[in-house]
């Protein structure tokens, strides 16, 4: 499969909202640095399916990516959706492995009002998977 395949259909999995499909294009020791803090890195198909799980079904469906560019490891690609009524955007870093699998997705969140309302529509759902959290801020 070419490298450019799983961020395609990693798109298209976000695009859909299925945690499952998105999932599948990552590599096992996959990883999410959160938009709120450098520090706090989900990692795992485990926990980051659970973040995407909580995550997706309060994107708009009218979610679509507008740009996507990049080379043999290294892609940008920037979504536009609503959140909570917010428009939102996305410039995420997605960075593949030699086998062209995600390794690392950097979400770059904007407007300041659609990152405040992403932390408000995720903070809750994440509350009843503490453990998530918890990994998340301990560190590799």
């Amino acid at each position: 499969m070419a490298t450019d395949d799983f961020v395609a259909r990693f798109c298209a999995a976000v695009a859909a909202g299925d945690a499952d499909a998105v999932i599948e294009t990552m590599a096992e020791d996959a990883e999410m640095v959160t938009p709120l803090s450098s520090r706090v890195v989900i990692r795992g198909h485990d926990d980051l399916r659970i973040v995407f799980a909580a995550f997706l079904p309060a994107l708009s469906q009218d979610l679509h990516w507008r740009i996507r560019v990049g080379n043999a490891d290294t892609t940008v690609a920037v979504a536009e959706a609503r959140l909570g009524g917010v428009r939102v955007e996305d410039a995420m870093l997605i960075e593949q492995d030699a086998d062209g699998r995600i390794r690392r997705v950097t979400p770059h969140v904007r407007p300041w009002l659609g990152l405040t309302v992403s932390a408000m529509v995720l903070g809750p759902k994440l509350m009843r998977h503490p453990g998530v959290m918890r990994r998340a801020m301990r560190g590799k």
